[in-house]
């Protein structure tokens, strides 16, 4: 059976992305940065570098390889990533090659999927957008909320991943957006959001996650899960996949279909 999900090239704010499109959900365009940014410790890809030059194969297929030299420019980095539709989800493989002489610590991606485009899915009040906490599904309106006089937004709200301590998502790096952390941790990086008749649910997730973010704002209206890619030596490799679900159904469809997943990368290792 042939994907009804389809990819076109997109641009917002200066910045390469990629739109994608569902045959099921006429009057809706997805955008996503991947990557909004990158950044290691003490070093950043801000958006304006990550300039990728898109492939298409086929509509249902997209490629991009991209380097950008950081901040400061001696840290050359490679992203190579690979987009495949299949009936109700896309799963997405990420290459990150150091380039360079010295070690990159604590790598991380920053991962923005908008609606602002679909509008049966916008969701100013966090109410439909979805998080895992202790294992089960809550509004992102019911969490605790912080805010950090130093971040960039009063509406963005970070969540870490339980068990990983890593610096991101607090400003680690100079000039980059601050984002308000949460108490609240989610006990995995899966973020979602129901469409207004809770019949319909995009879900996005990594294999390693160290953080998610809601952000309602009317610029953006979108939802962040951002993955972390370790320790990547001098012409090294590090290698994540994720997933982006388009799943007719309610959010208790997505969590069966998550964890079925889950398992699936566990036991490929």
């Amino acid at each position: 059976m042939e994907s009804m999900i389809t990819f076109t090239q997109g641009k917002e704010y200066g910045c390469v992305g990629i739109n994608f499109f569902d045959s099921r959900l006429p009057g809706q365009r997805f955008f996503m940065w991947l990557f909004e940014s990158v950044g290691a410790k003490g070093v950043g890809y801000p958006w304006q570098q990550i300039q990728p030059t898109w492939h298409f194969p086929s509509g249902h297929e997209a490629t991009y390889k991209v380097q950008c030299l950081g901040v400061p420019k001696t840290h050359p980095l490679e992203i190579e990533t690979i987009l495949q539709a299949f009936d109700d989800f896309i799963d997405v493989k990420v290459n990150m090659r150091n380039l360079g002489d010295t070690m990159l610590k604590d790598v991380w991606g920053d991962v923005c999927l908008q609606f602002r485009f679909a509008p049966e899915f916008m969701d100013e009040e966090g109410e439909r957008c979805l998080l895992l906490i202790k294992g089960k599904f809550q509004p992102a309106n019911e969490t605790r909320r912080t805010l950090d006089p130093e971040a960039w937004s009063p509406i963005v709200q970070a969540y870490r991943v339980e068990g990983k301590e890593a610096d991101y998502p607090k400003g680690i790096v100079p000039g980059l957006a601050k984002w308000s952390v949460s108490e609240d941790k989610v006990s995995a990086g899966l973020i979602a959001m129901e469409r207004k008749d809770r019949n319909f649910t995009v879900g996005l997730t990594w294999e390693e996650v160290l953080a998610v973010a809601h952000n309602p704002g009317s610029s953006h209206k979108c939802i962040h899960s951002d993955p972390g890619f370790g320790n990547i030596p001098p012409i090294g490799l590090s290698q994540r996949r994720g997933r982006i679900y388009l799943l007719a159904g309610n959010s208790n469809q997505l969590l069966r279909r998550y964890k079925a997943y889950i398992k699936m990368w566990k036991k490929e290792g």
